[in-house]
């Protein structure tokens, strides 16, 4: 098996949605990010993502971005805005260590609406303070996906808008989600997390959290929102779209790495959760750009 060279950050997240149809702002990517060499460069008539809009903001370091002729600096908590395709380019600058961000990436016709306004009234780059709600928000948006054994599109939608509402605040003048998980749950995710590959049964897990299996089902239902099965699948299927990501493994051995002894039920499953084949994935260029990825309910 060979790895692919590039090298991605464990801390950035790619969100896929089986129906797009039904969200009308949707969340690409969202992560942390720290660049080292100049070969960190991102051109915004060059790249893919076409319909997509980017907020950053540096945390540590220093990077710059261009906008047509004019240069900007990007120093410690200045943020920028940009909408792909467009006249930009972001960088780490020459003579610069480092320069770590935080990023997030949407799409939508909602999304680009609010992004025009947003840069008619800030400006393609602006300054937030140390402490502000939009930071807070963005960086509890990040750990909830990174740790999330299971993301709602409908919630994050919601979240998107509450961080596109305080950049309207911030141009006119959050907390994250919490998930109260029951530790006979969490002890059965954990499970599920780890042991995915294997042939797990209901009565396995409702053994192993303690619970009926009547009283498990019952609960896992009433708290992920889904059924434990279906849950194992998205597992599953998270995993598949990171080896797909960044391996050249045959998608016959992918589908059996992540528990699927049959390869036609592997790609039926894939395509009824990500919305197309494991090698349509795999041959679309965004499929490189994040560490991990998470499948929407």
């Amino acid at each position: 098996m060979r790895i692919k060279s590039r090298k991605i950050s464990p801390k950035t997240v790619g969100f896929l949605y089986a129906d797009r149809s039904s969200v009308v702002i949707r969340l690409e990517g969202i992560g942390e990010e720290r660049a080292e060499n100049q070969a960190y460069r991102w051109n915004g008539l060059e790249r893919g993502q076409h319909g997509s809009a980017i907020f950053q903001i540096t945390l540590q370091g220093r990077g710059e971005i261009r906008f047509g002729e004019t240069v900007y600096a990007l120093p410690k908590n200045h943020a920028f805005l940009c909408r792909i395709p467009g006249d930009h380019e972001y960088y780490l600058p020459e003579g610069e260590a480092f320069w770590e961000f935080l990023f997030i990436t949407v799409h939508g016709e909602d999304a680009l609406r609010h992004w025009m306004e947003l840069e008619r009234k800030l400006g393609h780059v602006f300054e937030l303070p140390p402490k502000s709600e939009l930071l807070k928000l963005l960086s509890g948006l990040l750990e909830d996906i990174v740790e999330s054994p299971l993301v709602d599109s409908f919630e994050l939608s919601a979240t998107l808008y509450r961080m596109v509402l305080e950049l309207h605040r911030i141009a006119d003048a959050a907390e994250p989600i919490q998930n109260d998980m029951p530790a006979p749950l969490r002890r059965a995710i954990d499970l599920i997390r780890e042991r995915y590959r294997e042939d797990l049964s209901l009565e396995a897990l409702a053994a192993f959290s303690g619970l009926s299996k009547y009283h498990f089902c019952r609960l896992f239902q009433k708290k992920m929102g889904i059924k434990p099965m279906r849950f194992i699948r998205h597992v599953r299927i998270e995993q598949a779209v990171l080896l797909l990501s960044q391996t050249d493994m045959p998608i016959a051995k992918v589908g059996e790495a992540c528990g699927f002894s049959h390869t036609n039920y592997f790609i039926k499953t894939f395509r009824e959760l990500v919305g197309v084949t494991p090698g349509e994935f795999r041959r679309s260029p965004e499929h490189l750009s994040f560490g991990q990825w998470k499948v929407g309910r």
